[in-house]
């Protein structure tokens, strides 16, 4: 299974939305969200959660986020949990997500308890660095624990005290090759992104994730960038590896005209996907946009390439699945 994690931005939302709309059960994919924006003011989050529900995706939703609106926000878990439409039981299509931070976790773990909410299965996420085992006890014993998301088996292996014996893991790693800015991609080569789907079995896990296209890193908007890149994942034929390309633009001295410069890049992208033989409906999207000569903006570019990693990897674990 794979575990991406998304920030809950508005564009990030309507790529769960899209794939959850475009694909059926069984899916091998159960994204993480943490909520950036208060569900209070911004309606878009409880939105995408009744239709992730109603479309019966699996999916965790971080109750302590750490960035965005509600991070340090001591009401943060009780404002998440008001928006989850639907009533704690073991048939949830989604389980809840703790992070543990070391000064949100304990609070969020009894708000999730006095909830009614103690039941249902709750995935803890390990930081870099990790909370003392006492702290992690405490908030263990207040909730049903679920998946264990972390960089490697002996970042848990620190709590096996506290914890119940060989518990799942996830293995999580930031696989997105980041750069400072655009401008950097521009002669960026072709890399490896993952292979974590060949082997998370081997080693012991239960499942893998990322950041996908994104990246760990976490920002509330940008300016217009002197260079339009498109992040395209595909995989090797060769190698089976998951593959990064950064489709760029050609005119990049200065910031003007993004529209033309989408199109240099969505060119080369449409190009490729044609000589590999490469669809899915994020691809056909981007060959509908260079067609028409459109520009959607970047939010919808980032959508895109988001969308076409979530129809790749559950491609790639249904194929290899018996």
């Amino acid at each position: 299974m794979y575990y991406p994690y998304l920030r809950g931005k508005q564009y990030e939302l309507l790529a769960l939305k899209e794939f959850a709309a475009g694909t059926e059960s069984p899916r091998y994919v159960w994204p993480v969200l943490e909520p950036v924006r208060d569900p209070n003011t911004n309606s878009a989050f409880g939105r995408a959660i009744a239709d992730l529900i109603g479309r019966d995706m699996n999916f965790t939703v971080i109750v302590n986020p750490t960035v965005g609106d509600l991070s340090g926000d001591s009401a943060a878990c009780q404002k998440v949990l008001a928006h989850l439409n639907e009533s704690p039981s073991d048939s949830s299509p989604f389980r809840l997500g703790v992070i543990l931070d070391g000064t949100s976790m304990l609070g969020a773990a009894r708000s999730i308890m006095e909830a009614g909410w103690a039941n249902l299965p709750t995935d803890l996420f390990y930081p870099v660095p990790t909370p003392p085992v006492d702290e992690v006890k405490s908030v263990a014993g207040l909730l049903t624990l679920g998946r264990h998301v972390a960089s490697g088996k002996d970042i848990v292996r620190r709590y096996r005290s506290v914890l119940p014996q060989d518990p799942p893991v996830v293995r999580f790693l930031d696989r997105f090759p980041a750069r400072s800015t655009n401008l950097e991609y521009v002669s960026a080569t072709e890399s490896v992104f993952s292979d974590d789907h060949a082997f998370y079995q081997q080693d012991g896990f239960v499942g893998f994730g990322d950041y996908l296209t994104i990246g760990e890193g976490y920002s509330e908007g940008g300016s217009s960038p002197r260079a339009v890149v498109i992040h395209f994942t595909y995989q090797d034929d060769r190698t089976g590896d998951v593959l990064i390309r950064h489709f760029a633009s050609d005119t990049n001295a200065d910031t003007s005209d993004t529209a033309s410069k989408f199109s240099e890049a969505v060119g080369k992208l449409v190009v490729f996907c044609i000589e590999r033989g490469l669809s899915n409906p994020a691809i056909d999207a981007f060959t509908t946009y260079s067609a028409s000569g459109h520009y959607p903006g970047l939010g919808m570019i980032k959508k895109l390439s988001i969308l076409n990693h979530l129809y790749l990897v559950n491609g790639i674990l249904a194929s290899s699945t018996p």
